[in-house]
């Protein structure tokens, strides 16, 4: 009992955060935290999960969401069905879209394309048949870029 209030202490404070930043939101400056709800840098996210300083890929599982309700079914499915040991929460906004959206993602150690491109199409029955338009390359000094998904129309 005390974990699961824990939990929906920490999802109230991540939603939170993300409201309170949805107003400076920057489209070129995604924002993200970790499990406890930490602001972390691209850069600390590329420190944590890159192995032998390779660019890492920020896969998300979810689309169109504006709350964390639905959160621990997209945590659990990281976790248990991916096997990925961690995740991190995000505030990131599609430039057709007129406000940011909360993301859940998961973090892959490469940057290679086919690998890409099969994340981003691996989660669609999670968003009502929609894969994922974008993933989010990290390089090691904090950089990014966008790798769009070659099978949707962007």
């Amino acid at each position: 009992m005390a974990a699961e209030k824990s939990t929906d202490n920490t999802h109230q404070k991540i939603q939170d955060i993300l409201r309170k930043s949805e107003d400076d939101f920057e489209n070129n400056k995604p924002l993200y935290l970790d499990e406890k709800a930490n602001i972390v840098s691209l850069k600390e996210i590329f420190d944590a999960e890159s192995i032998d300083g390779n660019p890492v890929t920020l896969i998300s599982v979810t689309m169109n969401q504006f709350d964390t309700r639905k959160f621990p079914a997209f945590e659990k499915y990281i976790k248990t069905e991916l096997k990925y040991p961690r995740y991190y929460y995000g505030l990131w906004k599609d430039d057709k879209k007129s406000k940011p959206e909360y993301e859940l993602v998961y973090v892959i150690t490469t940057n290679d394309n086919a690998e890409i491109q099969r994340h981003l199409n691996l989660h669609d029955d999670l968003n009502d048949g929609i894969a994922q338009k974008v993933a989010l390359v990290i390089f090691s000094d904090g950089s990014s870029e966008t790798v769009r998904n070659s099978m949707t129309c962007n």
